[in-house]
């Protein structure tokens, strides 16, 4: 990861969900949207290394609930230790944080998004289903996110567990094009044009993955975006017009694609 990973701009709004604990670690997750009986399925975010902590993220899961009436579910994978919480809401990527000796390195080291962190996410989604039994699971993740919800929508999980949709934007140490070939779900993807976790010559892998992805039937919607950065979809600048309407476009492209795909 670099230090686009660990910047941003915070965003407005309150929060209308709640905080349970999820599944049998009791992890802390924050839900919005209908009981599971009432909902029309199931949402799970793996977020960025913000975490649970992040004002954005718990609104964007709002976001999600209100366009498809899905329950969403934002658990904490990082024990307590997101970046956000752990600086005492300054982005890591910030003067401040380094002052602060703020050490990415040693946090990617003990919350690597791939294996590493990988039971977690699996029991986190193990858990949904069973709350939801019947319905359908999507999983959205943004940049730390993006290996979990690969692996949770391809052949390495089992079908009784494995996502009915999934989603990502700005994904960082997914290994193109091998995470993608294993999909075997529907999928929607967003990159953008400034990203050095996911460069041209990686974008340009990714659109090859995609379509021979769709010569076995397996539907994917990819979207880039011009301009923005790494992260806009998520913590991208509000007060800046063209930024804000691609986090709004961003969001309501992934809202959109999971309101089909959990019917």
């Amino acid at each position: 990861m670099s230090a686009c990973c660990f910047q941003g701009y915070f965003h407005k709004g309150t929060p209308k969900g709640s905080i349970i604990k999820l599944g049998p670690d009791g992890r802390e997750t924050y839900v919005s949207g209908p009981e599971p009986a009432q909902a029309s399925g199931a949402i799970l975010i793996i977020a960025d290394v913000f975490g649970i902590s992040l004002n954005n993220n718990k609104i964007i899961a709002d976001k999600y609930a209100d366009k498809t009436g899905a329950r969403v579910y934002l658990p904490d994978f990082f024990d307590g230790e997101d970046c956000y919480k752990t600086l005492g809401g300054i982005f890591p990527g910030t003067e401040e944080a380094a002052k602060k000796g703020f050490d990415m390195g040693a946090f990617l080291g003990k919350y690597y998004p791939r294996d590493l962190s990988f039971p977690k996410i699996d029991k986190a989604a193990k858990a949904i289903r069973e709350l939801h039994a019947g319905k359908k699971l999507g999983v959205i993740g943004f940049c730390w996110g993006a290996p979990g919800v690969m692996r949770l929508g391809s052949k390495d999980v089992p079908e009784d567990t494995r996502a009915n949709a999934v989603s990502w934007a700005h994904p960082t140490l997914l290994e193109v094009p091998q995470d993608v070939s294993k999909l075997e779900v529907s999928g929607c993807f967003l990159t953008c044009e400034n990203d050095p976790r996911l460069p041209k010559d990686q974008r340009e892998l990714l659109e090859k993955a995609l379509i021979e992805l769709g010569k076995k039937g397996i539907y994917t919607n990819y979207r880039f975006f011009p301009r923005v950065s790494h992260g806009w979809s998520v913590r991208g600048d509000e007060g800046d017009a063209y930024t804000a309407r691609a986090m709004r476009d961003a969001q309501e492209t992934i809202a959109d694609f999971f309101l089909v795909e959990l019917r």
